[in-house]
């Protein structure tokens, strides 16, 4: 007989762990190993992201080459253009023209084009030796950098982009690098050569809130995917669905694992 009314699809757990299982290490391949597709990266950028701060190395000799063709850059700015007397001090000057030193000498290349990775933690000699990265390796040159000139850079890790804030001697904070956007100013975490500081709440939320946004959109169809006649859409739906499940689920696992991990590493 046929089914009358709307019945919700029965779930075949058994079925589908392998489903929940694989999205499992595709979780953690992301969050701890950058989503790299080379093996022989893998430990690496393990480790760089379990100590963030050696990725700010302001003792490294490339950086003392680095700033050497940074004051060259700044005199021949000079002589061009007389920018100085454009900022309310000598810091902000300095800092600004180290902005647009890095556009200039660091063209923006994805991380997938450059080391078959989704998301690859460059050090600063990296950065420096290609001459391109995207927005985390020019940031954290532009942190190196002025960490080296004296002064107090942070770099800030959004979900979207990085950038870098400066701390004046005056007290004042200098955001460079940034990207105007919805969610472009949001991060979750932010460090230099000492330390790392997190910002759970507001990035864990934002991100819940899309991933609500998801689940609902995945879950309506998996409802409806029964009445769809091609059945190449009904898979995708049953797919989508428990793929939006099983990455809420193990996103606040990973964050609960790596946060863990950094507690005990460097007990922030």
């Amino acid at each position: 007989m046929p089914e009358s009314g709307m019945q919700f699809p029965k779930v075949k757990l058994h079925k589908n762990g392998t489903l929940v299982l694989l999205w499992v290490l595709l979780s953690n391949f992301l969050l701890f190993f950058g989503g790299t597709f080379n093996p022989l990266a893998a430990g690496e950028q393990f480790r760089r992201r379990m100590q963030l701060t050696s990725l700010l190395d302001p003792n490294n000799p490339d950086v003392g080459i680095l700033n050497d063709n940074f004051e060259q850059f700044l005199q021949e700015s000079e002589q061009i253009a007389k920018t100085r007397d454009q900022f309310s001090s000598l810091e902000e000057y300095e800092v600004s023209m180290v902005e647009i030193f890095t556009y200039l000498h660091v063209k923006y290349k994805s991380d997938f084009m450059q080391y078959l990775a989704l998301d690859h933690r460059p050090t600063v000699s990296e950065v420096m030796r290609t001459g391109v990265d995207d927005c985390d390796g020019r940031a954290i040159l532009v942190a190196t950098l002025l960490l080296f000139r004296g002064y107090d850079a942070w770099v800030f890790a959004g979900p979207w982009h990085h950038w870098v804030q400066v701390i004046l001697g005056n007290g004042t904070s200098l955001q460079i690098l940034e990207k105007k956007g919805i969610g472009m100013n949001i991060w979750y975490l932010r460090f230099n050569d000492r330390e790392v500081v997190f910002n759970y709440i507001q990035t864990v939320g934002y991100i819940f809130y899309q991933w609500f946004n998801a689940f609902l959109i995945v879950a309506f169809l998996f409802y409806f995917h029964k009445y769809l006649r091609v059945p190449f859409i009904r898979r995708t739906a049953r797919i989508l669905f428990f793929v939006a499940v099983g990455t809420l689920v193990l996103y606040i696992i990973a964050f609960l694992i790596i946060f863990l991990l950094y507690r005990i590493i460097w007990r922030v």
